[in-house]
């Protein structure tokens, strides 16, 4: 639930909105990696790269053959 609330946060331009709804999902759910990288997304958009890169270095522990967190 908080992942779709993220999302529409997102569409709506309310990123620490969704930042702070995506949080409570891996809260909920640390074992998901969609959710450290929507929250990579979200520091990303709101120009805090340091702590996205740190999220989507966190996101590859769970999956290192996603190429797209590589690239971070």
């Amino acid at each position: 639930m908080y992942s779709i609330l993220s999302d529409i946060n997102m569409v709506l331009n309310q990123k620490e909105k969704a930042l702070d709804n995506i949080k409570i999902a891996a809260s909920m759910d640390p074992n998901t990696e969609e959710y450290y990288a929507k929250i990579a997304d979200c520091y990303y958009q709101m120009g805090n790269y340091q702590d996205a890169y740190l999220y989507y270095k966190e996101a590859t522990v769970f999956d290192i053959t996603n190429v797209q967190y590589r690239f971070y």
